[in-house]
This record gives structure tokens, sequence and C-alpha cells, in this order.
């Protein structure tokens, strides 16, 4: 089946307006706009951001410089990178998911912050309300740890005879609760038996693919965090090599091998993120910039993927496929 269906991700349509007058006042500044991640450079995050920012009129070298920072999966390290763009008093610091944006918020609370594609903003005190964030910081949120249901709800459908799945988590992470309540819920109703291997760092990964190995489970959910999509390229060959199908959030585990993705895409949660930042250096206050959350959400279906592994996709999970990768 070679039928793909084509969806916008429908971010950023919150706050129209903006001001232009301080805008005005400023054409010949440079802005300053740090970057902090997780996890290793390159990423799809930062090129998707620096190509909204262009859209906005925004060029490296000639009105804006970027100060991108990467933790290498080393989750101890954001506090100090987050200091080090602080003590560069830069004018905006966009934070890539969660640990970012915890270690970013304990670092400053004047200069403003866009967080880009955390889960549980509200939940995990990040922002006193998704309408009205309060505070220094604004952004986007993925629904991640609400989609984990349809995620496995999706992977059944594909493997009806499933009892088992393996869930690779990083605790570190501040949502990881919120994932495991809403996958540990869907898996309760459908019979389901979950079991968990943590990564806290680039060491744990081996042991943590030997014991999915030793569990031989009928499929895998990745958890949505900086670290497993740091590790995604060894993970989705793990699972190739051992026949597993998995199932994630972005569309780049699917195009890597995985069978299946369900969320919204890169493009839609960053690009969110950039037009945020947009408004702010016009002058426009986080508190003020609601949080956004994605609309339409994007399926894609590996079926290369699924031939090696023999298994056949129901039509009932092709027909909502956005993408089909043949």
């Amino acid at each position: 089946m070679n039928k793909r269906r084509r969806q916008v991700i429908a971010l950023g349509a919150g706050a129209l307006a903006v001001p232009f007058g301080s805008f005005a006042q400023q054409q010949g500044k440079v802005w300053h706009v740090g970057y902090l991640h997780l996890a290793s450079p390159p990423l799809e995050s930062f090129a998707v951001i620096v190509r909204g920012l262009q859209e906005l009129g925004y060029f490296e070298g000639k009105n804006i410089r970027f100060e991108p920072r990467y933790g290498n999966g080393q989750i101890d390290r954001l506090p100090a990178l987050a200091k080090e763009l602080v003590d560069l008093k830069v004018d905006v610091i966009v934070a890539i998911a969660n640990t970012a944006a915890v270690a970013v918020k304990a670092a400053t609370s004047t200069i403003p912050i866009v967080v880009g594609g955390i889960h549980g903003a509200v939940e995990t005190g990040l922002v006193a309300s998704l309408r009205r964030p309060g505070g220094n910081i604004t952004g986007t949120e993925s629904l991640a740890p609400e989609l984990d249901a349809k995620r496995l709800e999706l992977l059944r459908e594909a493997l009806p005879k499933a009892t088992r799945f393996a869930v690779i988590d990083n605790p570190l992470d501040q949502g990881t609760a919120l994932h495991h309540k809403w996958s540990g819920d869907a898996a309760a109703k459908m019979g389901i038996k979950l079991e968990t291997f943590s990564l806290r760092s680039r060491d744990d990964l081996n042991p943590a693919l030997a014991g999915v190995a030793k569990m031989r489970p009928d499929g895998i959910l990745l958890m949505t965090e900086a670290l497993i999509s740091d590790l995604r390229s060894p993970i989705v060959a793990f699972a190739l090599a051992n026949r597993l199908p998995i199932v994630a959030e972005f569309g780049f585990y699917a195009d890597l091998g995985g069978l299946l993705s369900y969320g919204p895409t890169v493009e839609g949660l960053f690009g969110g993120a950039a037009v945020l930042v947009g408004k702010i250096l016009k002058g426009a206050k986080p508190a003020e910039l609601p949080i956004e959350r994605p609309t339409i959400l994007e399926l894609v279906v590996n079926l290369k993927t699924a031939k090696a592994l023999g298994i056949t996709i129901p039509n009932s999970v092709l027909l909502q496929a956005t993408r089909v990768i043949e």
C-alpha cells in the first residue's frame, strides 16, 4: 500500500498579535539565543529552530547568534551548561525536553525560556498553567505520556497475539512517572504485561538491551526522552537484529527501522518553539504566551520492517497512516 495522507501540525496558533515597537527600535541588534539539549549534536530540533527563525527574518551572522550546548547524554552536566548560557546574558534560552528545561529554570528566573517538546509541563511544576505559564517560561508540549496509550494500542493491533511488551525509559526524566501512568493503565485494559528497562546514562544501554533480549518480549515501547532519542540508532539496530517491533513517538524512529511511530512531528514541535522565540524577540512576555500543544498527529508505518519481521499490518492501522515506508 502506497497511500499517504499529509497532515500539518498546528502549533503556535495561540497568540497572533505581537508588539513591534521594541523590535523597530532595535533593528541593528544582534540577538543572542542559547540552546540546551541533553543529547549530542547534530540534532533535528536545533536545525528546525534555526530554519524557523530564518523564516522570521533572523539569520546567523546577521542579526542573531546561537549558543548551542549539549549534554552528550550526561544529565549531571546540564546545570553547568545552563549556567554558562545565563552567564553569557543571552536574550532567550531554548531548552529541549524536560531535563534541559528543569536545569534552565533552576539557573534563571529572569531570562526568557522557551521549552521545546516537553511533557507534563504543569504536572512536573515547570509552569503554573498551559494558558498562562507565569514566570519566564513558555514553549511547546508534546503530549508524549498521554499518547503512550495510543502507541500501545497500535502495536497491539499489529500484534494481536502479543501479551508482553518491554518498555525503555529514563527514570531521571521528570515526566517518566506520567509515561508509566498512561502506558500502565492502557496495558492493563489490554491485558498486556509491561517490563521496564531503564537508561540513566549511556553506560546503561548494553545492560538494558541485554535485559530486553533475555525477556524476549513481543515488542518494545520507547518512552519519549532525550537520552533515549540520543541512543536511537543502536536501540533500533538491536531491535531489528532481535526481530522486535518498536513503537515510539517521532517519525525518525520509523525511518531508522522501527515498526511504528505516532506523535507530533519534529517540525511541528520545534517550529512552534521558533515562533515563540520570535515573539519574545519582538517584545512578548513568556508568562503571557500559552504553552502550545499539537492538534494533529502523525502515524508512520514501516512496511519494510513489517515484512522483514513477518508482520502483517492490518488495514485498521494502515488507514490511519500519515506516511508509509515501503
